[in-house]
């Protein structure tokens, strides 16, 4: 239902991915001489820029937490994000049933700059209320996250903290892989994290499949990610012959000589058939069944593969998708160019039983290089993208072929074609892939016709044709009048009845736009102005309104545009990125400013909760673009080491005056009433005292989220949970010398509750001397400790203060 992937090459996004493929294009290797650690990592590697790029701020994490995230779990979120939004879901569970207009949709989002090299300043506020949290309920729909990683690269690169601490090692930890995302989603299902090797992807896939057959989760998202970080790894793949001196993985081909490393970060969202068509979800392809086994030694060899093993799992997949081999009409090879794995996979494929024709094979390495961990996700993106297409894509560097590639019922797809389908033909598909230590993996995909076709012989697919095959009338107009009918036989326009205009005033389709910041708004804008100019057909403005209401989270910064055709709502989108108000009463039209559309622009941007589903006819779910990122930088070299913070105090500063004399203060023995000046001496302690603890608070609290936000404001807001939590009280405790407690974030949220509480635990232990009543006493010790110019300085100010407040009191 929904695909996020990012790629080497600035790939991101299926649409990016198919454009790829279908223009039989291959990322190329390159050395990317900006990358944070870049070590000596083998040029002929293809990696993902920008890897330490992340929108912290979104997901409400501090810029010290994010710092010693994974970047592969930094990745993951925010691929997560996109491939619900790719399916028209909700990013929370909490958005799909809003509690009233103070509700707010997303993850929680924390105040200040996106970045730790942020410098303090003044108090930020928040960009919006954090959502609430929702508690599990009898009955509640769950999502199931199910991660595959196979590599540990970043905890191997070091942290320059002087000590271990609780937050660097669960940044690190690969169970924080799919963790942080069911915390950050508030997906309340099963939560793991796997590790078969190369078949580490489709093994996610199966357990999600396996959730979702048994009712353990309503809802799964299968992921995998795989970034190249250190040397060793490929250092060890190439002392062993495995690498392709070129940097090309040639699957098929008689130059096979090795496979070419690759970064990739894959999440898909999967539902029940039944579920998705009752939730009328766009549906990129069906995974009917799946299967893993291992080779348990039937090749002799721990490392070398089995083609016996090869065999039976694809043969066990076909059978829990209900069908025989033969009815594969294609296979998406594990195919990494190796020699030996190709002849073993081909000799294994091609004795497969057949129908007559040949079995199609192909491979998507050839394209990308190998992934890895996230490899048998990306070759299953790859079918689910051709099936959706109804293309077949070529398959790279094949030729000259090798041997046991040209077997009888076997043939590369090394070409365009049409998906392969026909009478009493379904097109299943098949996707391998293959661990190094022998744990295999086989799914099998059908597109959503046959026996998975939808009971509403209505059913369309993405492009606007007949899961059938058969064209549907292009002629339909992009939104109904109001005598048309809609969907499910309701008789309305662009709104639901009860906001319905008059018959004969036609309405214009209200495309709703929501973002974190105001930022964010604009590059969103700017995205649907390229989706709308890009595509040779654009989205019906009946479906981008539907999709973008209805099947979108709704965010504090809000836009609503009004439109009755494309070029209207590109006029719309131009004016809202030049800064005019697009949405606004004033660009509906004089005769319509009191009018249902108007008073729909003025509720949406006002925050209230529009209930679109019931208000929009209902259209198809269509692909638009996701919330714009806003990201900064944050690495393993970024991150604070709070051991060795003292925050700047008062007294640290207020001795390094060199031009102090005892003057004034010999004045003040001369001039001030004794009580006076012991009154203004205790007065200035005490003030020092409170600024002191809130100079030292404000320091550790810039340390660990690299700003300092409004003092009356939850930390939770700004991103301080139970680890950072931890890390403040040890900042604090190593500043101040107290010993304080454990859930002291919990029980004092604010930087004033935290002051208070400081000040109070300081006034019951020993201070320094104050000399009591005595005045030569008093002044010697504030002297002491401040210095002879500073201790003048704050003492002129409260006698001054204290002066004019007695002179008040005699006048009155």
């Amino acid at each position: 239902m929904g695909i996020g992937c990012r790629l080497p090459g600035g790939v991101q996004g299926p649409a990016a991915l198919w454009r790829l493929l279908a223009g039989g294009q291959e990322i190329p290797h390159h050395r990317l001489t900006d990358r944070p650690s870049p070590g000596h990592l083998d040029p002929r590697d293809r990696l993902i820029g920008d890897i330490d790029a992340f929108d912290a701020q979104f997901f409400g994490i501090a810029p010290r937490e994010a710092a010693t995230m994974d970047p592969q779990h930094r990745l993951l979120l925010e691929v997560a994000c996109e491939a619900l939004q790719d399916g028209g879901l909700h990013l929370t569970p909490a958005a799909s049933a809003p509690s009233g207009p103070s509700a707010s949709s997303g993850p929680p989002v924390a105040s200040g700059p996106s970045g730790p090299s942020a410098s303090s300043g003044p108090s930020m506020p928040p960009v919006s209320p954090v959502s609430p949290v929702m508690p599990v309920t009898p009955g509640e729909h769950t999502t199931g996250v199910y991660i595959a990683t196979s590599s540990n690269d970043y905890a191997a690169l070091g942290h320059p903290a002087a000590r271990p601490d609780l937050l660097t090692l669960v940044g690190g930890a690969r169970a924080s892989a799919a963790a942080r995302l069911s915390h950050h989603l508030r997906r309340c299902g099963p939560s793991v994290v796997l590790d078969t090797d190369r078949s580490s992807g489709l093994t996610a896939l199966h357990l999600a499949l396996h959730g979702l057959r048994s009712g353990e989760c309503d809802l799964a998202l299968a992921g995998a990610a795989n970034l190249v970080l250190a040397e060793e790894t490929g250092a060890a793949f190439g002392a062993a012959g495995m690498l392709a001196a070129d940097g090309r993985c040639k699957f098929g081909s008689a130059a096979a000589d090795g496979f070419a490393r690759s970064e990739a970060v894959v999440v898909v969202a999967l539902k029940r058939l039944a579920d998705a068509r009752a939730a009328d979800d766009r549906i990129y392809a069906v995974v009917a069944g799946s299967a893993l086994n291992h080779d348990a030694s039937r090749s002799g060899d721990f490392l070398a593969p089995s083609h016996h093993a090869q065999q039976a799992v694809v043969h066990r997949a076909c059978a829990d998708a209900g069908i025989t081999a033969d009815e594969l009409t294609y296979v998406e090879a594990h195919g990494t160019g190796t020699p030996v794995g190709d002849r073993v996979e081909l000799t294994g494929l091609a004795a497969l039983p057949r129908r007559g024709t040949p079995l199609l094979v192909g491979s998507v390495k050839t394209n990308v290089g190998h992934t890895e961990a996230a490899a048998g996700l990306l070759g299953l993106v790859k079918v689910a993208l051709m099936i959706e297409h109804r293309q077949l894509v070529p398959t790279l560097h094949s030729h000259p072929p090798a041997p046991h590639a040209q077997s009888e019922g076997l043939a590369l797809a090394d070409g365009h074609a049409p998906w392969p389908v026909g009478e009493g033909v379904v097109g299943y598909a098949g996707v391998s892939s293959f661990g190094l230590m022998g744990a295999n993996g086989h799914a099998v995909l059908a597109p959503p016709v046959g026996p998975y076709a939808a009971a509403d012989p209505g059913g369309t697919a993405p492009d606007g044709t007949a899961l059938n095959g058969v064209n549907l009338d292009e002629t339909a107009p992009d939104r109904v009048d109001h005598e048309g009918t809609g969907r499910g036989g309701t008789s309305r326009g662009a709104y639901g009845a009860q906001d319905m205009a008059a018959p004969g005033d036609p309405e214009p389709w209200p495309v709703a736009l929501s973002a974190r910041t105001p930022e964010a708004l604009l590059k969103l804008c700017a995205d649907y102005r390229r989706l709308l100019t890009a595509a040779e057909v654009p989205p019906a403005l009946r479906d981008i309104a539907w999709t973008a209401g209805a099947r979108r989270d709704h965010h504090p910064c809000r836009l609503l545009l009004l439109a009755h055709t494309h070029e209207d709502l590109l006029e719309a989108l131009d004016r809202a990125l030049a800064g005019d108000p697009a949405g606004s009463p004033d660009a509906v039209g004089e005769s319509d400013a009191t009018g249902t559309a108007a008073r729909l622009v003025r509720r949406y941007e006002a925050g209230e909760d529009i209930a679109w589903s019931d208000m929009l006819r209902p259209g198809r779910t269509v692909r638009l673009p996701a919330h714009p990122w806003t990201h900064g930088r944050y690495w393993a070299s970024a991150a604070t080491d709070l051991a060795a913070v003292t925050p700047a105090t008062a007294a640290a500063t207020a001795t390094s005056t060199a031009a102090a004399t005892a003057d004034r203060c010999d004045a003040v023995r001369s001039h001030a009433d004794p009580k006076d000046a012991v009154q203004a001496v205790q007065t200035v302690y005490a003030v020092q005292a409170v600024q002191e603890v809130r100079s030292h608070v404000a320091g550790a609290v810039e340390r660990v989220l690299g700003y300092v936000p409004d003092a009356s404001l939850p930390l939770s807001d700004a991103g301080i949970g139970s680890l950072t939590g931890l890390e403040l009280r040890h900042a604090l405790m190593d500043s101040l010398g107290l010993d304080l407690a454990p859930t002291l974030i919990y029980e004092h949220p604010t930087i004033d509750a935290l002051c208070h509480h400081i000040r109070d635990l300081r006034r019951g232990a020993p201070g320094p001397e104050q000399g009591g009543d005595d005045l030569d006493a008093v002044l010697g010790s504030l002297t002491e400790r401040f210095g002879l110019h500073e201790a003048a300085r704050l003492l002129d100010t409260e006698l001054t203060t204290l002066l004019a407040a007695q002179a008040d009191e005699e006048n009155v």
